[in-house]
This record gives C-alpha cells, structure tokens and sequence, in this order.
C-alpha cells in the first residue's frame, strides 16, 4: 500500500474501494489497518473475516498538565499522537508547541 493511502485511511478511519472496505483501528498502543472484501460486507465473514494489512506501534507520549481544575494538581496520563492532536486543538495552542512539551515513551 501507498503511504498516500495508508494516511488516508488513518484519517478517514474507514475508506472503501471497488474491492474493499478498509477500516482502521487502535488497539493496545498500535495501529491497524484491517480489510475486508466489499462483497462480504452484508455476511457472517464481516464478523471475523476481516484481514490485517498494516499495523504500526503508535507513539505515544507522556503528559503531565494542571490546566483543568478537575483534574487536580499533577494530572498525568500516556496518550497517542491522535489524542495531542485533539487536546491541541481543545487548549487552543498549536500540536508542535504541545508536543515539544511532551515525553516521548
């Protein structure tokens, strides 16, 4: 698969084709591109038919952040890529700028 496409289905979370339907998941700290045949969509092979064409470990990164009083003092949490994308963009700062404040793990 093209890089092109790769990210695109990342974005997109799910992308058909003429011969497939390509969905893409998070499960333990990876990413996965999954595939099934756009024929089988409407049939017991969408249960556990599906087949695994890309995966990835995510980065992740640690933060650390007292900006929510709710969260209390030294809030600190293990979060993806994604995740500082969509708290970036909530905070109202830029993604560089939060993830040059951010701990790789």
């Amino acid at each position: 698969m093209k890089k092109e496409f790769i990210e695109k289905v990342l974005r997109e979370r799910i992308v058909d084709t003429k011969q497939y339907r390509y969905v893409a998941k998070v499960k333990d700290g990876k990413q996965y591109i999954n595939r099934l045949p756009v024929a089988d969509l409407d049939t017991t092979a969408a249960i556990d038919g599906w087949e695994t064409v890309w995966s990835e470990k995510m980065k992740q990164y640690r933060i650390k952040d007292d900006r929510r009083e709710s969260w209390g003092d030294g809030w600190e949490s293990v979060v993806t890529e994604d995740e500082v994308r969509r708290l970036a963009n909530e905070w109202g700062v830029s993604f560089d700028d939060l993830l040059d404040d951010l701990e790789e793990i």
